[in-house]
């Protein structure tokens, strides 16, 4: 794992590590995954509606709405099986393969 100069990806749904600035890897795809899963299932993320005009500043905006957003509240009204996948994919080491069998 090294640190990057720059994100790729769309900062709603970025992982917390991309957030800082670190090589992506599995879990940081999955945890993506399951951003947009909790985005597709409630239509809105706790960071959905925040307005800055300066792209860094809302970069770090929604980064701290990630670090302060519940899991609870992340996948409100979803089946608990949503949050124990958030959960499973933030707890992944670098580079600790995920147990995609489980999951399928």
């Amino acid at each position: 794992m090294r640190e990057e100069k720059g994100v790729v990806g769309t900062g709603m749904f970025l992982s917390l590590n991309s957030h800082n600035m670190k090589t992506k890897s599995r879990r940081d795809d999955l945890e993506e995954v399951a951003y947009l899963f909790a985005y597709l299932w409630t239509g809105t993320l706790p960071w959905r509606n925040i307005e800055e005009e300066d792209n860094d500043k809302l970069f770090e905006l929604i980064k701290k709405g990630k670090e302060t957003a519940s899991i609870d509240e992340l996948f409100s009204g979803m089946p608990k099986e949503y949050k124990d996948f958030y959960t499973y994919t933030r707890s992944l080491e670098y580079e600790e393969a995920p147990d995609y069998d489980h999951y399928i």
